[in-house]
């Protein structure tokens, strides 16, 4: 029976599809249904901050959305960078990295241009 609902998902999918690349690059009823449906599946109501409230205002949920990225970017043990630096070869020397870091002055963007 799974398999059965699987089958009819895929099969109403693909119709999808088809009807999309006959008529979803012209502006008509049909393509204007499939953005307003696609927006509302991608907005983003509400959200739970961490101690698991809903936010209310915009500002707290920009918040939230930023302190998540912030913990999912973030390293929980920092002491071993060196050892991860150490296994990557340095094609960069020091002299090349004080010509990338230093500023352009006008004669060079004179150049360039």
């Amino acid at each position: 029976l799974q398999q059965a609902y699987v089958e009819e998902a895929l099969y109403w999918k693909s119709k999808a599809r088809i009807k999309w690349l006959q008529a979803g690059d012209r502006n008509t009823k049909f393509f204007q249904a499939c953005v307003k449906q696609r927006r509302g599946i991608n907005a983003v109501d509400n959200l739970l901050n961490n101690r698991g409230v809903k936010c209310k205002s915009k500002s707290e949920t920009v918040e939230v959305i930023s302190d998540y990225f912030q913990k999912m970017f973030q390293s929980e043990n920092p002491v071993f960078v060196e050892d991860v630096l150490s296994g990557i070869h340095v094609s960069i020397t020091a002299a090349m990295n004080l010509k990338l870091t230093r500023t352009v002055d006008e004669q060079e963007i004179k150049a360039a241009l």
